[in-house]
């Protein structure tokens, strides 16, 4: 799989209501879905792991951490 030319490559799309109001669109990689541009910021995340609920069978993430890109400084420390 790795040798081939063009290799599938998830893209995870985060809409994130920041503490004052205002709603980003952050993701993998810069793409347009339905309108809706999402940026290319997100380096890391954890998505991925999940936790299994045993009493109900049911699969969740309680969580999720995002590494952010933060090159144009958009985001204060």
């Amino acid at each position: 799989m790795k040798e081939q030319a063009v290799t599938d490559t998830p893209i995870m799309l985060f809409d994130c209501t920041l503490s004052n109001g205002e709603c980003e669109h952050w993701s993998t990689h810069a793409v347009t879905v339905n309108a809706t541009a999402y940026t290319a910021r997100v380096l890391q995340h954890s998505a991925f792991a999940m936790q299994t609920a045993s009493d109900q069978g049911v699969d969740g993430s309680p969580t999720i951490t995002m590494v952010l890109a933060n090159a144009d400084s958009i985001f204060p420390r």
